[in-house]
């Protein structure tokens, strides 16, 4: 009867730490949106900014201001992909950590199972 109490006690254990894992996932999905909204944000100035650029040569105009602001833009949109590289290796990991406690849940429950059996039939 211990055994079982402590087994429904990891278990429970477990399925928070599962419920807390989806959480994190759903987390690392909202910032992985959000990122994908700020590198298409980014192409989208990127692409703007150079059209200016092609604009201001055309008027033979100083483009030195515009150049660095294309520069704050193109490392803008590097931070996002960085941020959005982040995100998945992250939600990568989670992944991975979540399969590895359901096959260790998996494992325990076939554990006690087993032990149950003996139990039962000793």
């Amino acid at each position: 009867m211990q055994l079982i109490l402590e087994f429904n006690s990891v278990f429970c254990s477990h399925v928070d730490q599962l419920y807390d894992k989806d959480i994190e996932i759903e987390s690392f999905k909202r910032s992985e949106d959000e990122n994908a909204k700020a590198v298409e944000k980014a192409n989208k100035v990127m692409n703007r900014m150079k059209a200016a650029k092609l604009q201001v040569q055309k008027l033979e105009v100083n483009n030195i201001d515009l150049t660095a602001k294309l520069e704050a833009r193109k490392k803008t949109y590097l931070d996002a992909v960085d941020k959005e590289t982040q995100a998945r290796a992250d939600l990568k990991a989670c992944e991975e950590r979540l399969k590895k406690m359901e096959e260790e849940q998996a494992a325990m429950i076939a554990a006690a199972r087993t032990d149950e059996r003996r139990k039962v039939r000793a």
